[in-house]
C-alpha cells in the first residue's frame, strides 16, 4: 500500500534543527491515513517507549509522552498485567526489589529487541536488529575504555550470539575494533571522547543517517513512514537535550536512555 498523501506532506528532518512537526500531529496523521495493520507496526516502535516508561515509573520520574499509553493507562496495564509484553511482567515478578529491578532493567530491553527482530520482517526487522547491535557494540567499546571485562557489561546478553561473541573475544585486545558495518561509528567516537553531550549527539546523527539510508529509496511506503517516525523521535530527543543541556554518557545510552 502506498501513502502518497503522507509521503508528500511530511517536512524534512535534520538532527539539531526544530523538526517542524510535533509527534502528536504525526500520530494523528498516521491514525487518519494508515491501515490498521500498518498502525500495529507503529505501535511496535512505540512499545520501546512504553518499556522505558515502566522504568521511569519505577524511578518515580516523568514518563515519555510518545509511548502507546498514558501514565494512568500504563499503571493499569501493570496492575492487570495486560497490554505489555509478558516477559516484562515475569521480570517484575522475579525481582521484587525496586532498586534491583532498575539495576538489571537492561535485561527487559535486550529481550524486547530480540523478540521484535524475530517477530517482524522488512524495515522493522532491520531496525530492531540495528538498535540491538549498536548497543552491544557500545557496551563493548565502553568496557574497553574503562578496562573492565565486557562480559560484565553484557551479562544479560546471549554469549553464543555471534556479535556478542565477537565483542567478548576482544577482551584482551589492545583496542576495540568495530565490525565492518560499524567502522564509521568507531571513527566518530574517537572525536568525542570525554564529551558526553557530543557523544549523545554523534550517536543520534549516526542512528538518524542509518534510518534515512534504510528508507530513502522507498518513498510513500509504510517502511518510509516508519523510518520517518524513528527519525523524528531521534530529532526530538536531541532537540530536548539541547533545551535542558543534558549530559547523557555512553553508559546511559547503552542502558536504554535513547
Amino acid at each position: 500500500m502506498k501513502y502518497y498523501f503522507l509521503g508528500s506532506i511530511l517536512p524534512p528532518l535534520k538532527v539539531g534543527i526544530d523538526p517542524g512537526i510535533f509527534f502528536e500531529d504525526l500520530m494523528t496523521l498516521f491514525k487518519d491515513n494508515m491501515s490498521p495493520s500498518d498502525l500495529e507496526k507503529v505501535k511496535a516502535i512505540r512499545t520501546y517507549i512504553d518499556l522505558k516508561n515502566v522504568r521511569q515509573l519505577l524511578k518515580k520520574e516523568e514518563i515519555d509522552r510518545r509511548g502507546n499509553y498514558t501514565e494512568k493507562e500504563l499503571d493499569e496495564a501493570l496492575v492487570n498485567q495486560q497490554g505489555l509484553p509478558e516477559y516484562l511482567f515475569e521480570y517484575l515478578e522475579e525481582i521484587e526489589n525496586v532498586d534491583e529491578q532498575l539495576r538489571h532493567f537492561s535485561k527487559v530491553f535486550i529481550t524486547f529487541f530480540k523478540e521484535m527482530e524475530k517477530k517482524h520482517k522488512g524495515f522493522l526487522r532491520r531496525y530492531f536488529r540495528f538498535e540491538r547491535e549498536w548497543r552491544v557494540l557500545l557496551a563493548g567499546y565502553r568496557a574497553k575504555k574503562l578496562g573492565v571485562d565486557p562480559a560484565v557489561e553484557l551479562q544479560h546478553e546471549d554469549f553464543h550470539d555471534p556479535l556478542v561473541a565477537e565483542v567478548l573475544a576482544q577482551k584482551d585486545a589492545p583496542f576495540f575494533e568495530f565490525p565492518f558495518d560499524y567502522a564509521g561509528l568507531g571513527e566518530r567516537l574517537k572525536g568525542v571522547e570525554k564529551k558526553p553531550k557530543e557523544q549523545y549527539e554523534m550517536m543520534a546523527k549516526f542512528r538518524f543517517n542509518r534510518m534515512k539510508e534504510e528508507v530513502q529509496d522507498v518513498s510513500f511506503s509504510v517502511d518510509y513512514l516508519l523510518g520517518y517516525l524513528v527519525q523524528l523521535m531521534i530529532v526530538e530527543d536531541v532537540y530536548a537535550l539541547d533545551e535542558k543541556e543534558g549530559n547523557q554518557t555512553l553508559s546511559e545510552i547503552v542502558k536504554g536512555s535513547v
